[in-house]
């Protein structure tokens, strides 16, 4: 069996679907430069060992527009971004400096129809994600818009969808650190395959940074 070379002597996460320790060892042989010494690390799986200590930084939706969607029982709350399968959300952005909260939150439509729901995620938003100092990067605004979108679309569309089209319009900068609110909705219902989503980023209080409408396609099959 062939192992990874190491370089130092710590635990990594190899993150395919289960957590694994890293073993350093060494293997001593000889060869006519000498003895010499390779360092090798066994990967095993590690399923008992403890998830990722990663916690949501909660105390920063502590504001009144926070709470109150928090509260609203007609909001359910989604399941946790560490359950999810989106590396860059689950692994990648979850820092302290760059997302430090993400909670989703779905009110479903009205009586007699299939769409007309609403997803609303709360986000704080660190100056790891900063484009110009203080400044939240326009390109992060469009990726969470895109990851909001077929969060709502998981929820009122039964099969996997993809994005098509994503148009962005910015109409102020964020400024960080900031907790922001992103709304999506679908004002029509699907034709087919094809589905528009409307969304939104704004500051809780009614002031929009950012919209979108999106064009998405529903899966023949899976991915």
């Amino acid at each position: 069996m062939a192992f990874p070379r190491c370089t130092s002597w710590q635990s990594v996460l190899y993150k395919h679907k289960h957590m694994v320790n890293v073993i350093p060892y060494s293997n001593h042989f000889s060869s006519p430069l000498g003895s010499q010494s390779r360092h090798y690390c066994a990967i095993r799986n590690s399923n008992d060992m403890a998830q990722s200590t990663r916690q949501e930084a909660l105390e920063d939706l502590s504001t009144l527009w926070c709470t109150q969607i928090i509260q609203d029982p007609q909001w359910k709350a989604l399941s946790s971004r560490q359950n999810s399968s989106n590396q860059l959300f689950s692994d990648t952005l979850w820092t302290q400096k760059t997302i430090r909260a993400h909670q989703s939150y779905y009110r479903k439509p009205p009586a007699g129809r299939t769409i007309g729901g609403e997803l609303r995620v709360l986000l704080s938003l660190g100056s790891g994600l900063d484009g110009y100092p203080g400044m939240c990067h326009g390109g992060l605004l469009t990726l969470l818009f895109d990851d909001a979108i077929h969060e709502l679309a998981a929820q009122e569309i039964p099969d996997v969808s993809i994005t098509v089209t994503l148009n962005t319009t910015f109409r102020q900068p964020v400024r960080t650190p900031s907790v922001v609110l992103c709304r999506v909705w679908m004002e029509k219902e699907p034709q087919g395959r094809k589905a528009w989503v409307q969304a939104s980023i704004e500051d809780g209080n009614g002031g929009v940074y950012a919209s979108a409408d999106s064009f998405i396609l529903k899966m023949k099959g899976k991915l």
